[in-house]
């Protein structure tokens, strides 16, 4: 999931670590490179999962007031 790009010298003869995190989410960009690689998207998955919560909750409450009749 995800793209990423980076370039490679491997002329020198000596092992290359290379290292590929995936997004949070599909909408961002993987990381490939030298380790470590940190992981894009994290503010948005973590604004998804809150506003997923939101909708969930305010939900349940809705359906509570209806079953009380207020």
């Amino acid at each position: 999931m995800g793209k990423a790009e980076t370039t490679v010298d491997t002329r020198s003869g000596m092992p290359v670590l290379i290292e590929y995190a995936a997004p949070y989410t599909i909408y961002h960009r993987g990381s490939a490179g030298p380790p470590p690689q940190e992981r894009r998207g994290k503010g948005m998955f973590v604004g998804l999962i809150v506003f997923a919560l939101m909708i969930i909750l305010g939900s349940a409450v809705g359906i509570v007031l209806a079953f009380l009749g207020l």
